[in-house]
């Protein structure tokens, strides 16, 4: 039994690595693209995060990053397709600004 407490603990501690480490990989590609953007007079930028394959939570751990960093930072989803009242397609997206 102590060996198998002992994997699951090190199961564990590796999930939260990769999760860190997602979150930080999305937060170094923002900081590129805002950097891209700011080389080109922009003060903010717009991401779709199904574009990139974010998931909603390393994007959320990526985001209180970035407001940390005095970024101002905002999830957001719009309707990107209407059919009717209760059919519709959404679309979330990050949007990152600085001044």
């Amino acid at each position: 039994m102590a060996l198998a407490d002992d994997l699951k603990v090190i199961a564990d501690e590796v999930q939260v690595l990769k999760e860190r480490d997602n979150a930080l990989t999305i937060v170094n590609t923002l900081r590129l693209e805002a950097k891209t953007a700011a080389r080109r007079g922009e003060h903010s930028l717009r991401i779709a995060i199904a574009s990139r394959a974010w998931n909603s939570i390393d994007v959320q751990k990526a985001a209180e990053e970035l407001r940390q960093e005095n970024f101002t930072v905002l999830i957001d989803s719009e309707i990107t397709a209407w059919y009717s009242n209760t059919d519709y397609d959404t679309e979330s997206f990050i949007k990152v600004s600085w001044q």
